[in-house]
C-alpha cells in the first residue's frame, strides 16, 4: 500500500489544494491525516470538507482539533500565552458546519495496525514535540511497530534506529529538499514526519506532504508551491493576527 500522508493543514485551503493537485501525479492507494486540520489559517470549513472528500483511512486528532472540540485543556506552545491560538480556534469553531464538527469528532488519538502506527504529536505524551533525536529516543519504548508516522513539529524529518551489537544506533535524516526520500532498511525502525501542508516551519514556505510505501518501506517528502501572497492578503482583510500572516512567507 502507498499512502498519501497529510499533516498540519491548519485551515490553509490554497496549500491543501496545491498538494492534492500535485499528488494526483503520484500513485497512492489511500490517505492518512495526522491531525491539525484547523487552527492558524482562514479556511477551516473548506479544509475539513475537502479532507472528508478524500475519504482518509486514518484521521488523527491534533492539538488544535482537540482544542476546538474542547477535548484539550493543554495550551499549545505556539500561543506563547498571548491567546492567539485560542482566538483563532474560537473563530474557527463559529465557521464550522455541523457536518464538519461531526466528522472531526470521529478523529482518533492514534492508530496502530500492520507494521506501522501513527500519532499527531508523540507516543508517550499526546502533544509532545518529537523535534530532536533525543525526543525520538525517549519515545522509542512506546514504538510498537517498525514505522511511526507523526506530525506536530511542521518539519519533515526521519529519526531511524538499528540495533548494532545489542545497542540502538540512531540517526537523524532531514528531508528538506523539494523531492527527497528515505528507505527504511530491514531491522530499522523509524519515526517519519511529512512536514506541514499549511504552515511549514523549516525555513521554506513550500507546502509539504509525504508518500509512505508500506510494502517497499520507503518514505518520500514532496514540496509544492502555493500562492502565499494571495492567502496573506485574504487573512489580513479578514483580520487574522499579523504574526500568523507574516510567518507563511518565511516558513517558520
Amino acid at each position: 500500500m502507498r499512502y498519501l500522508v497529510l499533516s498540519d493543514i491548519h485551515a490553509n485551503l490554497t496549500a491543501l489544494e496545491a498538494v492534492i493537485e500535485d499528488a494526483a501525479n503520484v500513485h497512492y492507494d489511500a490517505v492518512i491525516s495526522l491531525g491539525d486540520v484547523v487552527g492558524y489559517g482562514n479556511r477551516p470549513e473548506e479544509c475539513v470538507q475537502l479532507l472528508k472528500e478524500l475519504r482518509p483511512v486514518v484521521t488523527l486528532l491534533g492539538n488544535h482539533d482537540a482544542l476546538l472540540l474542547e477535548q484539550s485543556g493543554r495550551p499549545d506552545r505556539a500561543g506563547n500565552g498571548n491567546g492567539i491560538v485560542e482566538q483563532v480556534i474560537r473563530r474557527h469553531r463559529s465557521l464550522l458546519s455541523d457536518d464538519s464538527l461531526q466528522f472531526m469528532r470521529r478523529f482518533q488519538p492514534g492508530f496502530a495496525g500492520g507494521n506501522w502506527q501513527a500519532v499527531h504529536g508523540a507516543l508517550r505524551e499526546p502533544w509532545e514535540y518529537i523535534d530532536t533525536l533525543a525526543a525520538a529516543q525517549a519515545n522509542a519504548p512506546w514504538l510498537s511497530r517498525d514505522v511511526c508516522l507523526f506530525g506536530h513539529t511542521h518539519v519533515p524529518t526521519v529519526y531511524a534506529s538499528m540495533k548494532v551489537d545489542g545497542e540502538d544506533m540512531w540517526r537523524t535524516v532531514p528531508l528538506r529538499s523539494e523531492r527527497c526520500g528515505y528507505r527504511i532498511a530491514p531491522r530499522v525502525r523509524a519515526f517519519f514526519n511529512p512536514g506541514s501542508v499549511g504552515q511549514p516551519r523549516d525555513g521554506s514556505p513550500l507546502a509539504s506532504y509525504g508518500i509512505f510505501d508500506n510494502d517497499q518501506r520507503t518514505v518520500e517528502v514532496r514540496r509544492v508551491p502555493w500562492d502565499v501572497a494571495a492567502v496573506q492578503q485574504l487573512m489580513e482583510r479578514e483580520g487574522y493576527p499579523e504574526v500568523l500572516i507574516d510567518r507563511l512567507e518565511h516558513g517558520y
